[in-house]
């Protein structure tokens, strides 16, 4: 079923944001992430980790907050654990709806760090002949077990960075492989898969962040940086579902929300041959010992303190001569076990 775009009236909206948690800039800063990127060779984090994200199409809902979060998750799930499971954006939406419909961007990181994911078959986000949702269908709440729960807080413990521009961004897909995102809009500039920034804004919108590169912007007839979107209005919208936000999107005001979303639970449970290391002319805390051979970054002490209960000064930090590019994993703040 093709999105009836003319009946959209917008689902993402920003809100009053909540005291500073981490800026991406301070994950650049201390050398944990490329405060540059290759535009010109660009990224995409579905072909490097070779699968793809459904596309949803949420219907009469205003749910698209909903259903980014959930797609995120499910991104970060599978970079850790290498199963592609399929989580419910009705769970999410159903708490954190606006009256008006919609819902705040931030609320949906926040129900991602202190409650989780649970599986789509467990709270199902579409009527059982497949069809896509309304909003009366979204807002109403599945209980769930003490054990459905449990599922769900497996999945949670999660971290948020703030982007602030597009080549922030780009670094965060480089990193963490998803960004949530949202940006105002009106229905002429999102016609096609190639998005115009709004003369008029008309609504808010939530979608995911996953690829970037350098490319003409058919718009203006002008090479420009572009962030590659997964939408959810389904696989008829732009090209099979995705979109291209490009540089004057960012330029014109109109992109209000970025966040990267990583896992920070259980590195305790994963056995002994856990360590820390650095160099001695690098601030940045690489953990190693996870069984895949790699160096990954950790940001900062707190979320050190979160992973382990120690603060940095408490911790045997072992000083390396060098690290290997190559061996350089994704940024990361926990396992799921």
């Amino acid at each position: 079923m093709e999105f009836d775009i003319e009946k959209f009236e917008g689902g993402a909206f920003e809100g009053k944001r909540s005291p500073k948690e981490f800026e991406y800039s301070e994950v650049m800063a201390c050398g944990a992430a490329p405060a540059v990127v290759d535009w010109d060779a660009g990224y995409d984090s579905e072909e490097d980790l070779g699968f793809k994200l459904k596309h949803e199409n949420q219907g009469g809902s205003g749910s698209c907050v909903a259903q980014t979060a959930s797609k995120v998750g499910e991104g970060i799930n599978f970079v850790e654990t290498g199963q592609l499971e399929d989580f419910s954006a009705r769970r999410i939406y159903s708490n954190i709806f606006l009256s008006g419909g919609g819902a705040f961007t931030e609320e949906a990181a926040k129900w991602a760090v202190n409650k989780g994911f649970i599986y789509e078959k467990t709270v199902p986000s579409y009527f059982p002949d497949g069809s896509s949702p309304t909003e009366d269908f979204m807002r109403e709440k599945v209980p769930l077990t003490e054990l459905e729960l449990a599922i769900e807080k497996v999945f949670a413990s999660k971290l948020y960075f703030w982007c602030r521009n597009i080549d922030e961004v780009a670094s965060a897909i480089l990193n963490y492989k998803f960004v949530i995102m949202s940006a105002t809009g009106e229905n002429p500039g999102w016609k096609t898969g190639d998005l115009i920034p709004p003369v008029n804004e008309k609504w808010g919108h939530a979608f995911v962040g996953k690829a970037f590169k350098r490319k003409n912007n058919p718009n203006t007839n002008t090479i420009m940086k572009a962030i590659k979107i997964h939408n959810s209005w389904s696989e008829s919208w732009g090209y099979n579902g995705d979109g291209w936000l490009y540089e004057n999107y960012f330029e014109a005001g109109q992109v209000h929300f970025s966040l990267a979303l990583i896992d920070k639970e259980n590195l305790k449970t994963m056995g002994t041959n856990i360590k820390l290391v650095k160099t001695a002319n690098n601030t940045a805390v690489y953990l190693t010992g996870i069984g895949d051979e790699k160096f990954h970054p950790i940001l900062t002490g707190k979320i050190a303190l979160d992973l382990f209960g120690k603060s940095w000064e408490e911790m045997n930090i072992e000083i390396v001569e060098s690290i290997p590019e190559e061996k350089i994993g994704y940024l990361i703040g926990g396992i799921v076990s």
